[in-house]
């Protein structure tokens, strides 16, 4: 065999292709956006999901756009990228309505509540815990007299 490949490269047969290298870009790429599907998904660090998913997505693109690179890291960071980006925003729309759910609801419900029970007992009854304070006290000052 001649060396073809010349001093320190490795010389192939005629017929074979050389191997394309790893697409390491891409691999970064992937890292990345998994990181921050991950991360923007969790509700107290969500927005460092947000920050990692576009760098993720711009490392894919450029990645793709190098020649004579396997691409299969690359394609992999863009989808999940564009997955991350749907599920962070539904995770962000759910803590929103959550968040209002807690501020409006309680308050309303307690209203709710005491109006219902003020509405059920009339207003001549007292509560029972009430009655029983008084009926005790009032015994007291009668033993005491």
């Amino acid at each position: 065999m001649s060396d073809a490949g010349g001093p320190g490269l490795p010389s192939y047969p005629a017929g074979e292709e050389t191997p394309l290298p790893a697409d390491r870009l891409g691999l970064v790429a992937l890292v990345v956006a998994l990181a921050g599907a991950i991360l923007a998904c969790l509700p107290p660090v969500f927005f460092l999901g947000w920050i990692a998913l576009p760098i993720g997505l711009t490392l894919a693109i450029v990645a793709l756009r190098r020649p004579a690179r396997r691409h299969g890291a690359a394609v992999a960071a863009v989808v999940v990228s564009i997955v991350g980006f749907i599920a962070a925003a539904v995770v962000f729309v759910v803590m929103l309505l959550v968040a209002f759910g807690e501020a409006v609801g309680p308050e309303s419900s307690r209203e709710e509540a005491r109006s219902m029970a003020s509405a059920e007992r009339p207003a001549d009854q007292e509560a029972p815990a009430v009655s029983m304070i008084q009926a005790s006290s009032q015994a007291r000052s009668f033993h005491a007299a």
